[in-house]
């Protein structure tokens, strides 16, 4: 499976470098920094997204040359079960099914970090926000921020608005022309800024060139992106689902779909177990050539139909437990049924 991996991250890697070597060189990008900041960080990454691929053509491979050698044959004369057949193919399977979990969570978000800040930097058209226009949060004691335009990389945005409320009705509206971080005194600044605070009867007006706050929403709170919840661990990834949930923020259900879908990854591990064996076993017509094919076409079904799924959870189509588990679900079945056929 080694060998396998290697050759695949290789053929990745040129894909990748191919695909990006102008933006490199025209964003002034050093090769120290693509290979320590960028490729170093990534093959972590490109470990995990092919590990059932490589783990696949694994499984075939030395079952079908059990299967050339005639050695299921033997063991089946002298009264062998498939299960204490199948058990150390499972039992390896289920080993690089933990390592993937282990290396998603604990390893993967710092490496996926370093790499996201490479590409802010150089490759900054990659990530994308999960809200496009308008930006609401809702603020604690029932106010309501709105922003017309916000920009992630100057932590800068214009036409601001804060409602506040109490139960039954609007209490003040501050609005401003631009708002800005300052990183030195971690606050907000309002320029133009203006203020009607309601009472019954009457309202009071203030107007003043600027103004200096702060309030319970950060700059990471305004630019969360679509890739945030991969440089988490499982952990904190699911504190971050509920930070959103509780600030307001639009297309939650996309980020909530890759949580459950980083959960649900390794257990592709152990169904492309199931299906090398059931694919391979007991079938001598099958060259290793054609195995090795329906090998890589299979696996790279499987990992397409899972981001396939990733919409139809984001969109509310379906529950995102539900999207990120379904096709796992169909392959199980598809793998099942390959086993259960397997010549006995």
């Amino acid at each position: 499976m080694i060998g396998v991996t290697l050759a695949l991250v290789f053929i990745f890697v040129l894909v990748d470098f191919s695909e990006n070597s102008d933006n490199f060189a025209d964003r002034g990008a050093s090769r120290e920094e693509v290979i320590w900041h960028y490729y170093a960080p990534f093959v972590p990454e490109m470990v995990r997204l092919i590990s059932p691929v490589a783990l696949f053509i694994t499984v075939l491979f030395h079952v079908g040359r059990m299967t050339e050698r005639l050695e299921f044959a033997v063991l089946k004369a002298s009264g062998a079960k498939m299960w204490p057949i199948f058990a150390p193919f499972f039992g390896f399977g289920l080993l690089v099914a933990l390592g993937i979990s282990w290396l998603d969570s604990e390893q993967l978000p710092q490496a996926n970090q370093l790499r996201h800040e490479f590409e802010q930097e150089f490759l900054s058209g990659r990530s994308e926000r999960l809200e496009r226009g308008s930006v609401f949060r809702q603020l604690p004691n029932q106010d309501i921020l709105s922003i017309q335009y916000y920009d992630i990389h100057g932590n800068y945005g214009y036409q601001a608005q804060i409602v506040s409320m109490d139960s039954s009705s609007i209490q003040s509206l501050s609005q401003a022309n631009k708002i800005s971080w300052i990183d030195s005194t971690q606050q907000w600044r309002f320029s133009s800024f203006e203020q009607v605070d309601l009472t019954e009867g009457a309202f009071r007006r203030t107007v003043q060139d600027q103004v200096d706050t702060t309030f319970f929403v950060t700059p990471e709170d305004l630019s969360r992106q679509t890739s945030d919840i991969y440089r988490l661990s499982y952990r904190e990834g699911w504190s971050y689902v509920e930070s959103l949930d509780r600030l307001g923020i639009g297309h939650i259900k996309l980020p909530v779909v890759q949580y459950f879908g980083r959960l649900f990854y390794p257990v592709s591990m152990l169904i492309v177990t199931l299906l090398g064996f059931g694919l391979a076993a007991g079938r001598r017509g099958l060259g290793r050539g054609l195995l090795i094919a329906l090998g890589l076409l299979i696996s790279f079904s499987y990992l397409t139909i899972m981001k396939l799924a990733e919409p139809f959870g984001a969109a509310g189509l379906l529950t995102p437990w539900l999207a990120a588990a379904l096709p796992h679900l169909v392959f199980l079945i598809g793998a099942l049924g390959l086993v259960r056929s397997v010549p006995r």
